[in-house]
């Protein structure tokens, strides 16, 4: 993804109620694959696109696995 921005990833669960989710964290994308999930996206790294990335204003630390803003 281009400067400013991070990347968001999308699983699928392959049902035919057809579901995605979307999650900008690889530690929740790799939970759900466990949980037979498939991995949706582009490249090596399977992103599905980039989002402006929001640095944080309350001083806390992104969750588990979430990448933080680069400035």
């Amino acid at each position: 993804c281009p400067g400013g921005t991070i990347p968001v990833y999308r699983v699928f669960n392959h049902r035919p109620d057809a579901n995605h989710r979307y999650m900008t964290s690889t530690v929740v994308r790799a939970q759900m694959e466990a949980a037979g999930w498939i991995r949706e996206g582009y490249g090596p790294d399977a992103t599905i696109m980039c989002a402006a990335a929001v640095p944080r204003t309350d001083g806390k630390r992104p969750p588990n696995g979430a990448r933080a803003a680069r400035a």
